[in-house]
């Protein structure tokens, strides 16, 4: 579940990651945090399911094999973007219910029939994030190295290359909304509960910023993911028990 609101007029604190991170963000374009091919979070349909004349797009989707960790946002034909998981209670335009979430598309239930909705092609060639015009630089004043880090972290690196799809062994993320606006990403421990705190991060930190980009939208995600690819560090920005805080990781 996504973290308890946090304070958005704290003041700002920095730290600073190990620069043997650059794994990690080299690994992230990988990961497919909004789609992973072949995995799905229910048995897939057998039959051929037609598309839906709803007037919705699909922005984006979190695929899991648990479903508690997997969400789709969707947007009705207002333009409106909300989330939606599967077995919520919301329902969505059209009164359609969520009832599968696979790499590329979503499942809907509407009047006793199924219908499918795919995530546009376009979608995999978004226009440049826009950056924020008040984003700060991060300020280095705490190293988090931690000794004994250097094995698990090649470990890491050389499971993600071979297996990408273990992402979710390392964390999951979930949408963070505060008074109806969306702010970020909330992150969790996957099953390694120790690999956030080797880089400093805790559970529940929330993700708002990434090298710059507010992430202020749904699909704000999908563009920093993409830049991700041709990054020369990562700089990002959480909230903390209601206080901000920045962190920098070089990618070697």
């Amino acid at each position: 579940l996504p973290p308890q609101a946090v304070s958005s007029s704290a003041s700002g604190q920095s730290a600073n990651l190990t620069d043997r991170g650059g794994a990690l963000v080299k690994q992230l374009p990988q990961w497919h945090l909004f789609g992973q091919a072949d995995r799905a979070v229910a048995a897939p349909a057998q039959e051929e399911i037609p598309e839906t004349k709803l007037k919705l797009t699909l922005r984006g989707l979190l695929a899991s094999d648990n479903p508690d960790e997997s969400w789709a946002i969707v947007a009705g034909p207002s333009g409106k973007e909300e989330f939606y998981k599967i077995g919520g209670k919301k329902k969505l335009p059209g009164n359609a219910k969520l009832t599968e979430i696979h790499a590329d598309r979503i499942v809907l239930e509407r009047r006793g029939k199924y219908e499918t909705l795919r995530l546009p092609k376009e979608s995999l060639n978004l226009a440049p994030a826009t950056r924020t015009r008040n984003a700060r630089p991060p300020r280095t004043t705490r190293n988090s190295r931690r000794s004994g880090s250097n094995i698990s972290l090649r470990e890491y690196r050389d499971t993600l290359l071979n297996n990408p799809e273990q992402v979710a062994d390392l964390v999951t993320i979930a949408p963070v909304r505060k008074r109806g606006r969306f702010v970020g990403y909330s992150l969790q421990p996957g099953r390694d509960a120790e690999f956030l705190r080797q880089y400093g991060l805790q559970p529940g930190d929330v993700v708002t910023s990434v090298n710059g980009v507010a992430l202020d939208s749904p699909t704000k995600g999908f563009g920093v993911l993409r830049d991700l690819t041709s990054a020369t560090s990562l700089e990002i920005e959480i909230e903390r028990n209601g206080r901000r805080q920045h962190f920098s990781l070089p990618v070697n």
